[in-house]
């Protein structure tokens, strides 16, 4: 198994820049009606722009109720999973920037010369998902690369996140509620070998990273004070957000990346369910989307392997290194902030298709970032960004 995981990851390396062909059918693109927004292209019909619902129009409806729920299973719509019923990338997410680019409209920032390999063109209603795009085109090379591999990791107890509720009145309409997002530390930090039942009796310890001192689990980093419900789903806005991806693509010497999204926001029914202990609430069919600073991602590449010696961490150095960010930052589509017509984009959007199950907080477990120093400093990619020349180490 490693063997054939390993020729992939170098055929991965070496090449993957020249797989142009679609791996989807390209009906699923087809535009909406309706829709506004400027743009050229005046023989195609402009998109319906994908969006969460607008905030009941009651007000002071208040409620009571609290509760958390925990990622159970992840969809970044790569192909293995359109295979299995579940969504196609392209339909997964928002219009973030409100743009249907390539359906009748243009980008909404500047696409970098070193950024221009790869189709721009928006999903279904403007959905921007170019990191579903680009975990598609990886997984056409390496199989076992994509939502498979991540929801082994969530189901083993390794990683999730936790979304807790409070101030939520029961009913289809609430007009403000409060929601926090949790990254939580592996299932079994307290008793070692454990693994959750996903029958809403889990208790989840908290990552410390992701509580803004570092310790208090009421004082969580993101956390939208204004959410609602509007006819049964539920909406939050987190500016920053973060989901932590242990590589478990392959055995060796692989790492964690954190997932840092900006711009960040989340949509998601609500429904009452059985669990363990009674009645529960539980989020169901939750679209998470943000923006992802390209060379955020960039700094974190030795959290990969090196592809032609899988027990040392990918760095500047490599032959493989050049190859594979280039691929990276060529999905660059979107600009991280709030765009003027000028603005050069510099992230790469993303969506994710979420379902989870009722569950509690734990307590607070200290945990390390991942590790800084797998490269040596003058071949770390932390020093590096997209389209930057890279150094000869010769």
């Amino acid at each position: 198994m490693l063997a054939s995981v390993r020729t992939r990851w170098i055929l991965l390396g070496s090449g993957l820049l020249l797989v142009a062909c679609s791996v989807y059918d390209e009906s699923l693109l087809e535009p909406a009606s309706g829709g506004g927004g400027s743009g050229g292209g005046g023989s195609q019909s402009r998109c319906e722009h994908a969006s969460y619902p607008d905030p009941p129009s009651e007000t002071n409806l208040g409620g009571d109720i609290e509760f958390t729920v925990a990622m159970a299973s992840l969809s970044f719509g790569d192909p293995h999973g359109v295979s299995l019923g579940l969504k196609h990338h392209r339909e997964i997410g928002f219009d973030l920037d409100m743009t249907c680019t390539g359906q009748g409209e243009g980008p909404s920032c500047v696409i970098p010369e070193w950024a221009t390999a790869n189709d721009k063109t928006d999903g279904v209603g403007g959905r921007d998902n170019s990191v579903g795009a680009l975990i598609a085109q990886i997984q056409a090379m390496i199989p076992e690369f994509g939502s498979a591999t991540y929801n082994s990791v969530v189901d083993q107890g390794q990683t999730t996140v936790l979304f807790n509720i409070r101030g939520y009145n029961g009913q289809p309409n609430d007009d403000r509620i409060e929601a926090s997002l949790y990254v939580a530390a592996p299932f079994d930090s307290f008793e070692p070998g454990t693994k959750p039942q996903w029958d809403g009796s889990d208790v989840w310890p908290i990552a410390s990273d992701s509580l803004a001192d570092g310790a208090t689990a009421t004082n969580p980093k993101y956390f939208d004070p204004h959410g609602y419900v509007r006819d049964g789903v539920l909406v939050a806005s987190l500016p920053e957000a973060s989901l932590r991806l242990p590589n478990a693509l392959l055995d060796g010497n692989a790492g964690s990346m954190n997932l840092k999204l900006v711009g960040a926001f989340l949509a998601g029914k609500l429904v009452e369910v059985d669990a363990a202990d009674g009645k529960r609430w539980e989020l169901q069919d939750v679209h998470l989307a943000g923006r992802w600073p390209t060379d955020d991602l960039v700094k974190q590449l030795s959290q990969f392997p090196e592809p032609s010696n899988l027990d040392m961490p990918l760095c500047m150095d490599s032959s493989n290194y050049e190859v594979f960010r280039n691929l990276l930052c060529s999905f660059t589509d979107i600009y991280a902030g709030i765009a003027s017509p000028t603005s050069v984009c510099n992230a790469i959007s993303f969506g994710v298709h979420l379902e989870t199950r009722p569950a509690y907080l734990g307590d607070v477990v200290e945990v390390e970032p991942p590790a800084s120093d797998r490269c040596p400093a003058e071949t770390d990619p932390v020093q590096d960004a997209c389209g930057k020349p890279i150094p000869s180490f010769k």
